[in-house]
């Protein structure tokens, strides 16, 4: 899927762990730990 696909680009380019939180819209939310 295409936000599968940013979401493995992203994973490659972050240093730190990054979560990706399913929201009850449907939507999706990402949250990065930087400190």
């Amino acid at each position: 899927t295409f936000l599968g696909s940013v979401a493995k680009r992203v994973l490659r380019r972050a240093r730190k762990p990054m979560f990706i939180i399913p929201l009850p819209k449907g939507e999706i939310d990402l949250t990065v730990h930087d400190d």
